[in-house]
């Protein structure tokens, strides 16, 4: 069963980064589901790119998500044409 998460912060879990780019956080999750498929919330959300950068994918991969969801629209969110 996959499980989509959030860029919540969780500060019980980590008061650093959201869920989708901690790798403690993702421990967490693995803890309580270890055979579930993690996956990121879209990775180009306008928020998170703004706060983090482009990067954030591969902070999200390196944290130890399975599956990254890439929207690929920031071009539509920045003209209004989406």
């Amino acid at each position: 069963m996959p499980v989509l998460v959030s860029h919540a912060i969780v500060r019980q879990w980590t008061s650093d980064n959201p869920i989708t780019l901690s790798a403690a956080g993702i421990g967490r999750l693995r803890g309580h589901l270890p055979t579930t498929l993690i996956i990121t919330d879209d990775m180009q959300m306008q928020g998170l790119q703004k706060a983090l950068g482009t990067r954030t994918p591969v902070f999200s991969a390196a944290a130890g998500m399975d599956m990254l969801c890439i929207g690929n629209n920031l071009l539509n969110q920045e003209t209004g044409d989406g």
